[in-house]
């Protein structure tokens, strides 16, 4: 019979984005802090103050891989590296750090400002198998990050700049060569991530576009408008066949 993990985290602040992997789930707080908990003991291993000042916004958003951990507070992308972070945790008395405590800010972490004040970074994934970083914002445009990067010393500068929507990008997914974006404007646009691209537009919604996910035959999206709808991935990006969609749930 196997054994079903039943675990619970607590938190001193609400989270508001959470991404787990193998052994660690990360979570971004409304009070801009990054919390890690080992999945193994469900302890709160480490604590990491992302805020640039006192009163500035929650973490939005967050992901991880072995060698870095992103997340985003406001218009900023900040980079911390896992490394840094084991080192850090491995050397400390479990008991020393708290939430306002020094040991939040000495580990070295990289700020970018590239996103525009106008808005927030909304959303952010790694995509391991393709080696980049997306992140998206209110501001409409879609940067692409090659991870490699990130160890630098010299001025970290996206790969890849796309714009096209006419409002802020909600939402994002990869797969493979694939980039699929949701926006406030309504429309889904799937992107080339060797050309940098669009490789066409779909405006089936009559809302903005919360959510989006994809396989290699299939592309859902979920909106304002009240509906997730169904898509055949392969007719959408293949213009000269005509796609059909399916309203797979009205609520």
């Amino acid at each position: 019979m196997q054994t079903r993990l039943k675990s619970k985290f607590e938190t001193v602040s609400p989270v508001v984005c959470i991404r787990a992997r193998s052994e660690y789930v990360v979570g971004g707080c409304a009070n801009g802090i990054v919390s890690i908990w080992e999945i193994k003991t469900q302890n709160l291993i480490w604590i990491l103050d992302c805020t640039i000042s006192r009163e500035g916004p929650y973490c939005g958003s967050v992901d991880f891989n072995d060698e870095w951990l992103c997340a985003s507070l406001g218009n900023k992308l900040i980079i911390w590296s896992m490394t840094d972070v084991r080192s850090s945790w491995r050397t400390m008395n479990k008991m020393e750090f708290q939430i306002d405590s020094p040991h939040c800010s000495k580990i070295p972490r990289h700020i970018i400002e590239k996103h525009t004040t106008v808005g927030m970074i909304t959303t952010l994934k790694m995509d391991f198998q393709q080696g980049i970083l997306v992140t998206c914002g209110e501001d409409g445009v879609i940067y692409v990050w090659r991870i490699c990067d990130f160890g630098s010393k010299n001025e970290m500068t996206p790969s890849m700049e796309l714009c096209g929507h006419e409002e802020g990008v909600r939402c994002l997914q990869t797969i493979g060569d694939r980039l699929v974006t949701g926006s406030y404007d309504h429309s889904i646009k799937i992107w080339s991530l060797s050309t940098g691209n669009c490789l066409t537009t779909i405006r089936d919604h009559n809302g903005d576009v919360n959510a989006i996910d994809c396989t290699k035959s299939l592309l859902v999206s979920a909106s304002d408008d009240l509906t997730v709808r169904l898509r055949d991935f392969f007719a959408v990006q293949n213009k000269s066949k005509p796609f059909t969609f399916r309203e797979v749930a009205e609520y």
